[in-house]
């Protein structure tokens, strides 16, 4: 199956971004229907297509789109678009997706259930898995299982990662709004310095609330991504904003820490003369890998090319939680760190290149699992 690697390979060349998957998608529906292989638009530019009938009804996702990355590989499918970039392994995804569907409708004869291919849009901005459970994708074909995989990057080729339970994080966006009396800045103490003051804050956050907080056992991370205020050199602004992220493994625990943000904010705010708002968005749901489907994975990867790797659960989040929300789901990580090749680079990087040799015995542990169902 070279076709996997030439598959991949135009992917990468072509990265297009969350929702402007048209191309991806005109590519990818191409072959299906040269291939006899029902299909359907989703979600704007998301596919979705079936083979067989029977249950129970699997669910089995890749995700689409690119990233705003300045490619750096110097490679002969390097990408054609300045500025873009599949710096994550979803062109991968897309070619291993492929690969199982051509080599399952091979046998489609002897297929016992029903497998539904999702093509999901908009991962990046974490959208696309939303927008398809709300369009009702689940219920739309009997969804009962659902599977999804990441070529990842600090695993080494040949080996599965995947663990029970949470492997993933939650993911919640935090937006604090700082509203204080403004002045010149030749004349500091005619206001309340809501940079001082939201710089002290951001302080107050990693000094005082994370140390309340196990990085063992708690797990639960803050981070701060956007500090934004003032339009002169020489004014002190009357607004501030500050934006971050909050990961948790823990739904009690996240609960608690986005009370004692909340705490510390107002309390800071009051402290300095100052008003403060505090906005919470949940962003993705937690990953939790049903333990059922998880010993079916181990039991397919034992008869592979892969060795099983038991992994810490990772506090990156992933939008498939939103798929595994409302159905049982297994996510696993295959890994395509190779040294001797120089594939060596983290996700999102300019140089991330991905082990190809591991793109088909991912199509054949896939198609093992899934007829094992």
């Amino acid at each position: 199956m070279d076709d996997i690697v030439k598959w991949r390979r135009w992917f990468h060349s072509h990265p297009e971004l969350a929702f402007s998957e048209e191309e991806t998608k005109g590519y990818i529906t191409s072959l299906l229907t040269d291939w006899g292989i029902p299909w359907k638009g989703w979600a704007k530019t998301g596919v979705v297509a079936t083979l067989g009938e029977g249950n129970p009804i699997i669910g089995i996702r890749t995700d689409m789109d690119a990233l705003l990355v300045v490619e750096e590989n110097d490679v002969p499918y390097k990408s054609l678009y300045p500025g873009r970039m599949h710096a994550c392994g979803h062109d991968g995804h897309m070619a291993i997706l492929l690969g199982l569907i051509r080599a399952l409708k091979e046998e489609e004869d002897h297929l016992t259930h029903r497998i539904v291919f999702i093509f999901q849009p908009a991962e990046e901005i974490g959208k696309g898995a939303e927008l398809m459970v709300r369009e009702g994708i689940i219920s739309h074909y009997g969804i009962q299982k659902v599977i999804g995989y990441h070529l990842f990057s600090s695993i080494p080729s040949r080996i599965i990662g995947a663990r029970k339970g949470v492997i993933m994080a939650e993911g919640d966006k935090f937006s604090i709004k700082i509203e204080a009396r403004g002045a010149h800045g030749a004349t500091p103490w005619l206001s309340h310095d809501v940079i001082a003051m939201g710089t002290s804050l951001v302080q107050g956050i990693f000094s005082n609330l994370t140390r309340r907080i196990s990085p063992i056992s708690e797990q639960v991370v803050i981070s701060i991504g956007k500090l934004h205020a003032g339009t002169a050199f020489n004014v002190i602004p009357k607004e501030m904003e500050i934006e971050g992220t909050i990961r948790s493994l823990s739904h009690r625990k996240r609960d608690e820490v986005i009370s004692l943000l909340k705490k510390v904010v107002i309390d800071f705010a009051d402290m300095w003369g100052a008003r403060a708002e505090i906005e919470i968005d949940r962003v993705f749901p937690p990953v939790v890998n049903d333990k059922g489907l998880y010993e079916k994975l181990k039991e397919a990867v034992s008869s592979s090319d892969f060795t099983f790797q038991e992994v810490y659960p990772t506090t990156i989040s992933e939008d498939f939680s939103f798929f595994s929300e409302e159905v049982p789901g297994l996510y696993f990580f295959i890994g395509i760190r190779n040294e001797k090749k120089g594939i060596i680079y983290p996700h999102h990087h300019p140089r991330f290149n991905i082990d190809e040799d591991m793109l088909l015995p991912s199509v054949l542990l896939l198609k093992e699992f899934v007829l094992s169902m």
